[in-house]
């Protein structure tokens, strides 16, 4: 009779357990995988990138290639872009326009995390917090040395 009730007690806590999740992952669903050509240009198809900061200032830079391939690598996340921009006091717009199409996208660090949002589509981790592959990195250094 005990070994019963335990068996049924499993049971009963993997069902709980299993619907539980089922309710959380249609509550906050993540977003859609980025896919090449719709949300993200291929690097040889890019003509310019135009980096902008909240307060107006905006610079065409050049050697964009590691900042296309890093955003190629983002990561979805559970979070909703439901914004024209994000709510980050400090982020950076970066325009990539090629002949058909300008992708535009926000960077911005919150909470030790960087975070890539396309407006309307989803909100992104990047693959890397720290370091010179950190999109938060990239970005400086290109306004810095390829203007």
């Amino acid at each position: 009779m005990k070994k019963k009730n335990v068996i049924l007690s499993i049971i009963l806590i993997i069902a709980v357990l299993f619907i539980g999740y089922r309710v959380y992952d249609a509550a906050f669903p993540v977003a859609k995988s980025l896919e090449p050509f719709t949300d993200y240009p291929d690097v040889g198809d890019v003509l310019t990138v135009t980096i902008s900061t909240p307060d107006g200032e905006s610079t065409g830079v050049y050697g964009f290639s590691s900042l296309i391939m890093q955003i190629q690598q983002v990561e979805p996340t559970r979070k909703a872009s439901v914004n024209d921009t994000p709510s980050a006091e400090f982020y950076y717009k970066v325009a990539v326009a090629t002949e058909n199409k300008v992708y535009d996208y926000f960077v911005y660090e919150e909470k030790g995390q960087v975070y890539l949002e396309i407006p309307y589509l989803g909100i992104y981790k990047g693959q890397y917090n720290t370091g010179s592959s950190s999109l938060m990195e990239i970005i400086p250094d290109l306004i810095a040395n390829y203007p």
